[in-house]
């Protein structure tokens, strides 16, 4: 499917498509930590922490860019969107000592969807050309292992449980 949207030109890049979603999640998750520190307008931090990833991925893209060429680059955005995630958590739960999600809720999903998203990468890289029902298996177990996690986490964090004490 991908093959219709983009250029031949871009082909060779399709196995990165996998890594720069991981490095999205990333992203998303990072916002859910950030927005403690916007809301107490504490600027500094939120700086500190952006300027500290990018000179991250400024040093990772110098070393490994000239070793492995572009695809070094989605690899290094993807340690940095994590660095930067670490750093937000790090500012929302130790530095502000707000009660936020503990990373190890997230931990679940986020390992799943790294773990699909890699197999994807790699079968990729073994079959360049998905057939549609090969692509439908993939998403349809990528479906069952995201339910099933929904599914297993659904009971958790919905507030203290009633107790009902004997007469």
């Amino acid at each position: 499917f991908i093959y219709l949207l983009v250029p031949k030109t871009y082909h060779s890049s399709v196995p990165l498509i996998p890594i720069i979603v991981l490095g999205y999640v990333c992203v998303f998750i990072y916002t859910l930590y950030f927005q403690y520190t916007a809301y107490r307008k504490k600027t500094e931090l939120i700086s500190t922490a952006t300027l500290l990833a990018g000179v991250f991925n400024i040093i990772l893209n110098a070393y490994y860019i000239p070793l492995y060429g572009y695809e070094a680059a989605a690899y290094t955005t993807l340690v940095s969107y994590g660095f930067l995630l670490l750093l937000h958590y790090l500012n929302a739960r130790v530095i502000l000592k707000e009660h936020v999600i503990r990373f190890r809720t997230l931990l679940p999903g986020f390992a799943v969807t790294s773990v699909v998203l890699f197999i994807a990468s790699y079968l990729y890289r073994q079959h360049q050309e998905f057939s549609l029902i090969y692509s439908f298996g993939i998403k349809g177990v990528l479906l069952v292992l995201v339910l099933m996690l929904f599914y297993r986490s659904s009971g958790e964090n919905h507030g203290p449980r009633e107790t009902h004490e004997s007469d």
